[in-house]
């Protein structure tokens, strides 16, 4: 940094830094050194958004920002926009000091091609990708497009998302838009064990459908709201899936065992690791209301292929 600063005309300052852009080869090799020198320089905010890209973090630098006026506008609206996981660097910090320094980081990914809109060629553009697992504070594997969307319903604040689910009545597909998100975790112990109970409560409106079924009716109502249900908790149960596969803690329910349940931790602690991977039964439980339908009971086309509109 130093080097950087001698040619330059204008003093380097960490004060309006808003997002921290990590390459896979750094996350590879651990992330504690980063962590180190942001948590030295105190005026670098703890709302800094933190990315991953699976190449080189400088070549997010050369992004044709489209939409917005500079590339890291583009970037923090992402997260912003709950289209990616938010991770600050309060919570890598959280977890690196107060955890078992696992978590994970929202990826982008670069893509280049032609802008037609913007008369452009060749031009570098960012757009969301999956999640990084962070074990031990460094990338030990990557979400899935599921899993992703699983972290965001076991962690985010409010998210707000679109479900897609084939219709129960034709295999057709129905949108919806979750909102209005409520989540409660608790815990218990058993023996050796410690269950933890996620339950997800939303409500949302239908959005689109292709299939001919009557959303008027209750009973298709009732199928509507079991599937989006079953969707929603298949995506949670996907991200836990992938994080005890890898003896990884990235939604810190160590820290529930530390405080709640003190002597099954120090029994746990030989064999931290695999215990909490074996010992840590999460039970999840989704609950989603379909308030909002629209005023159509059944697809727009369905109804003119009929000769009806």
């Amino acid at each position: 940094m130093d080097n950087i600063q001698h040619e330059l005309p204008r003093r380097i300052t960490w004060g309006p830094m808003r997002i921290v852009i990590v390459g896979d080869r750094y996350a590879s090799n651990g992330l504690r050194p980063l962590l180190d020198f942001l948590v030295r320089v105190s005026y670098i905010r703890l709302r800094t958004n933190l990315f991953y890209v699976s190449g080189e973090a400088k070549e997010v630098g050369a992004l044709a920002p489209v939409f917005e006026r500079f590339p890291s506008e583009v970037i923090r609206e992402f997260s912003h926009m709950g289209i990616l996981p938010e991770v600050i660097l309060k919570d890598l910090l959280y977890s690196e000091w107060n955890g078992l320094s696992d978590a994970y980081l929202p990826e982008l990914r670069m893509r280049q091609g032609p802008v037609i809109t913007e008369k452009m060629e060749g031009q570098k553009w960012i757009v969301s990708g999956r999640a990084a697992l962070i074990k031990d504070g460094t990338k030990a594997a990557m979400f899935s497009d599921r899993g992703t969307r699983g972290i965001q319903w076991l962690a985010d604040d409010k998210p707000q998302m679109i479900v897609t689910v084939p219709s129960p009545s034709d295999g057709k597909l129905i949108s919806v838009l979750v909102q209005d998100t409520e989540r409660k975790v608790s815990a218990e112990r058993k023996g050796d064990e410690m269950i933890v109970r996620i339950g997800l409560r939303a409500s949302g409106r239908l959005l689109s459908t292709e299939s001919e079924l009557d959303v008027t009716k209750a009973d298709s109502i009732k199928l509507i709201q079991r599937a989006v249900s079953e969707e929603i908790k298949d995506q949670m149960e996907e991200a836990v899936a992938l994080a005890r596969d890898n003896q990884a803690d990235p939604f810190q329910w160590s820290e529930i065992a530390e405080y709640r349940f003190p002597s099954l931790w120090k029994e746990w602690q030989p064999q931290l690791r695999e215990r909490l991977a074996d010992s840590v039964d999460a039970r999840i439980t989704v609950r989603f209301e379909l308030k909002d339908t629209g005023s159509e009971k059944d697809a727009v086309y369905s109804r003119k292929s009929d000769g009806s509109g």
